[in-house]
């Protein structure tokens, strides 16, 4: 659709820019976006060409133009397109003003918009016309207020890429580290088990140091998993080895290693489902790896002295598991970014492993009165296969 700008109001144009501006941040790539800001551009004033310099390296590159015959023409040190650049000021050229190549090209009429963002150029827009003195104060009004907004859309697309690049970057990082990180912790775990078992029912200095450096190697092997779990997650290679599984055998499982790892007997367990509805469709290694990660959780949040429940209860269509603790608690603000990685890997898997099998997970806390974590997971009777 062409706009023609002749009797259009200020509200016609700014409602024409607010649509061309939507279409600009609905880009997928920078290259994408380019090609919008010159279209879109095209439609606004009526216009027959366009190109878009962008700076880079302390240069203006042309990243889009509408026709192949500009590509031939290089921005000249000191003209316009500089002098737009340089001192973000609006700049017209027609009739002998124009370069012998935009007249054999039967270019009558040139405008120079700076894209700017704050207070930094980062841009120049050109739009062509074979049109004699067709860039009348309308059609200018158009292009500033266009090339304002555009900025904004470059800006926030670059961030973007740049977002992604990080990120990454960052996750090639993890990758890397947690798995040359798992030859050593094998190694080292091994030779603290020996001592454990060697030390763990004496009561010296000696065996308490050996007992707390055997929790922390569980824990930094964890850690150095969940990494590695996560970054699989997000390239889409974890495989779930799905079975018939009982579920209280599982949450008494991941009971056990806690007890073993934290040397507690204060979690109490309590099954209240009826003999013959506890099968469930699952994975039986990655579900006792997620509720023994909320085990840990909820014991590293209270106190040795408070106790720790574990409830299984029975609903019509799922088995529920409750894991309580009587900590601390989290306040709103902190439940509402739970899920997010730099506040709790184990939390984000937890949220994977459950979604997976078709469940549900629920937080309730209050600050100074614990935490409430409950998993819903589908009868298996009740599950499609």
């Amino acid at each position: 659709m062409i706009y023609h700008s002749d009797d259009m109001n200020q509200e016609n144009i700014l409602s024409l820019i607010t649509n061309s501006t939507i279409k600009l941040l609905a880009s997928d790539s920078l290259e994408d976006l380019y090609k919008s800001v010159v279209s879109e551009a095209k439609k606004l004033i009526d216009c027959e060409e366009g190109s878009l310099f962008i700076e880079e390296g302390g240069k203006l590159k042309r990243v889009h133009t509408t026709s192949s015959s500009f590509i031939k023409i290089k921005p000249e040190k000191g003209g316009m397109t500089e002098t737009t650049f340089k001192k973000q000021t609006l700049n017209i050229a027609s009739g002998d003003t124009l370069k012998p190549e935009l007249k054999k090209m039967r270019i009558k009429s040139v405008v120079l918009i700076p894209i700017a963002y704050k207070t930094k150029t980062i841009g120049v827009l050109t739009m062509y016309s074979q049109n004699k003195e067709y860039f009348d104060s309308q059609k200018l009004y158009i292009l500033k207020l266009f090339g304002a907004l555009s900025s904004l859309a470059i800006e926030k697309t670059k961030l973007n890429e740049e977002s992604i690049r990080a990120i990454s970057v960052r996750d090639k990082f993890i990758a890397l580290a947690s798995h040359e990180l798992r030859t050593p912790l094998t190694s080292i775990n091994g030779y603290i088990q020996l001592l454990y078992k060697k030390f763990r029912h004496k009561n010296t200095t000696d065996a308490n140091w050996i007992k707390e450096l055997y929790k922390e190697s569980a824990r930094l092997t964890s850690l150095v998993k969940d990494l590695l779990d996560i970054n699989r997650i997000k390239q889409g290679e974890v495989i779930f080895a799905l079975g018939e599984i009982s579920l209280p055998a599982i949450v008494q499982t991941a009971i056990k290693e806690n007890e073993k790892i934290y040397n507690i007997k204060n979690i109490i367990f309590e099954n209240k489902i009826k003999k013959g509805n506890e099968i469930i469709i699952g994975d039986y290694d990655k579900l006792i790896e997620t509720f023994s990660g909320i085990i840990s959780n909820a014991i590293k949040s209270s106190t040795p002295d408070k106790k720790i429940y574990v409830a299984i209860t029975e609903l019509p269509k799922s088995l529920k598991v409750s894991i309580k603790d009587n900590g601390h608690g989290m306040s709103q603000e902190t439940i509402n970014n739970i899920f997010k990685e730099e506040w709790g890997m184990g939390l984000v898997l937890a949220r994977h492993v459950t979604t997976f099998h078709h469940g549900k997970l629920h937080i309730v806390s209050k600050q100074n009165e614990g935490t409430t974590v409950s998993i819903l997971l589908p009868k298996a009777k009740l599950v499609e296969v």
